[in-house]
């Protein structure tokens, strides 16, 4: 479903980092977000940022919208 073709935008402001990237398909529930992604990866990066967004105190949000999925790390 992730890392389909296409451009992998990031942005850094000065309270936040994002990271928009290109589905194979779109997102149909927020669940699925949760659910393991099928495909060549570990799998694991979701869960790294979630561990250090835990760690230091930071927040995290997923944006899905239609064929993109954006990562926003609130650093605030």
């Amino acid at each position: 479903r992730h890392g389909a073709s296409g451009e992998v935008k990031i942005t850094a402001l000065e309270d936040r980092l994002s990271v928009e990237n290109p589905l194979e398909a779109p997102i149909e529930a927020a669940e699925e977000l949760k659910a393991p992604f099928v495909g060549d990866g570990s799998g694991l990066g979701l869960a790294i940022v979630e561990d250090l967004c835990r760690r230091y105190g930071w927040s995290l949000k997923l944006e899905p919208e239609g064929c993109h999925l954006r990562v926003v790390v609130m650093l605030a």
